[in-house]
């Protein structure tokens, strides 16, 4: 499969996207009366005056469904011959709404209002929400179901204990986000404690929660990423060409890699330090070469802090290796280090561990570029994408199920455009007869090589 770099196009002035960003700019100021307009079956149009709220103000409540009136208590099953369905096997069970709270760190207080456009703190996440609202009104038009969706900024201010606390006596069927560590921490509890879903789709992190099992994150974390370059790298090569290298035994992952392995399966570690690669005027990693095969390294650094590490790691490869193969893996973080960086993996034989990718060949991917140009008057970048799968997957899952609905059994219904799913419950302790897992993550991840700046995939 060969996978095209998505690069986000710049935003103008007078664009849709940039309207929609300026609704959510005038709804998150502060306090204040708003006057909301609903749709009724016998009247026009509604309108109602909200009360003035001190909690953070609510950026968009979207009523998927225009016969349905939001009342300030939670909504009751609605009939099966007030639903327009369109699939008789949903006709035949009583459907309830379902009530969405999302947590967007639009950052809305960071936007200059003098500027007409969206600068690029805001944009993912303006990009991310336009692809969820594409999503739910493709999941409204099939299934008539009405979903409630309430948002939120998270990025103002610290306030998601403030907006949980006033859904205690209302508690959503699912919450997506919020952003920040520590809200994230708050939020994971909260969900343990009213038994709802709570998904994490940006932040990935084994000390957010423990035995909880309402708690979902989308990102494989780092011990999904270093099981599957393991795996990889031991399906194609043989155990004695591969190097783990590590800048000190302190940053050891030895014992990751080699859990389970014992004699000739054993991935011999070797300690390289960063002075070393960058200062040194003899070969530093030539007595490592095969002279007879191929040499494989394995790279497990994922942060910008390694950035010098890696860069001098890789120019030593370029140098030293002349006409013997030699193979690099290492995580996809590694694209969004400086471009030197991307140089080498791009003529090097580098192949990364990666979660979300896209192949621009297929015809639903063109199609839904072509969805959001028209809707948005904007090219989508991979947020609006990410966006739109997350809610496919979400809501998809919950319209196909009976609420509350329970997190191993999320399954994925349809080819996502961008972000893979496959549910996994993580136990920190492996050796533990915990019953209850930690929580939950998406394990997704493919090995890619990029040559000249495309994606292909490596089996």
């Amino acid at each position: 499969m060969i996978l095209v770099r998505s690069l986000l196009q710049q935003l103008n002035g007078n664009k849709q996207l940039l309207c929609l960003f300026c609704i959510l700019l005038i709804s998150c100021g502060p306090a204040r009366k708003k006057t909301v307009v609903q749709k009724h079956p016998q009247k026009e149009h509604v309108q109602k005056e909200a009360p003035v709220k001190t909690l953070p103000d609510k950026i968009d409540t979207i009523y998927w469904k225009e016969d349905v009136v939001k009342t300030e208590t939670k909504p009751e099953i609605i009939k099966q011959d007030s639903l327009p369905l369109k699939n008789k096997t949903q006709a035949e069970k009583i459907l309830k709404p379902i009530h969405v709270l999302t947590l967007i760190p639009f950052k809305v207080s960071e936007q200059d209002t003098v500027v007409n456009k969206i600068n690029a703190t805001n944009l993912r996440f303006v990009q991310y929400y336009a692809g969820m609202k594409l999503a739910l009104n493709e999941i409204q038009n099939k299934s008539g179901v009405p979903v409630y969706i309430d948002v939120f900024d998270s990025g103002e201010t610290e306030n998601t204990e403030k907006i949980l606390q006033d859904c205690v006596s209302k508690v959503p069927d699912l919450i997506i986000g919020p952003y920040k560590t520590e809200s994230l921490k708050y939020a994971a509890n909260w969900a343990k404690q009213n038994k709802t879903m709570l998904v994490s789709p940006w932040i990935s992190s084994s000390t957010i929660t423990e035995q909880n099992k309402y708690y979902l994150q989308l990102k494989p974390g780092l011990n999904a990423h270093f099981q599957k370059i393991n795996e990889h790298a031991r399906s194609h090569f043989s155990p004695e060409f591969i190097y783990l290298v590590s800048k000190s035994k302190s940053e050891s992952r030895a014992k990751i890699f080699n859990d389970g392995f014992a004699g000739k399966d054993i991935i011999k570690e070797e300690i390289i330090s960063e002075e070393d690669l960058s200062k040194s005027i003899e070969p530093i990693l030539e007595k490592y070469l095969n002279a007879d095969g191929p040499t494989v390294f394995i790279l497990p650094l994922a942060s910008s802090k390694d950035e010098n590490y890696i860069y001098h790691f890789l120019r030593r490869v370029s140098a030293e290796k002349k006409t013997k193969p030699v193979y690099i893996y290492g995580l996809s973080k590694w694209t969004e280090l400086k471009t030197d960086i991307f140089d080498f993996i791009n003529t090097l034989n580098v192949r990364l561990s990666i979660s979300n990718f896209i192949d621009e060949s297929r015809s639903d991917i063109k199609n839904f570029r072509r969805k959001y140009f028209d809707e948005y008057r904007e090219f989508p970048g991979d947020d609006a994408l990410e966006g739109y799968d997350v809610a496919q997957f979400l809501i998809g899952a919950l319209l196909s199920s009976e609420l509350p609905y329970q997190i191993e059994n999320l399954k994925q219904n349809s080819k996502p455009l961008e972000t893979e799913f496959e549910i996994k419950p993580i136990y920190k302790l492996s050796n533990s007869s915990q019953l209850i897992p930690d929580y939950f993550e998406n394990s997704f991840i493919r090995i890619v090589e990029i040559k000249n700046n495309r994606y292909n995939v490596i089996e």
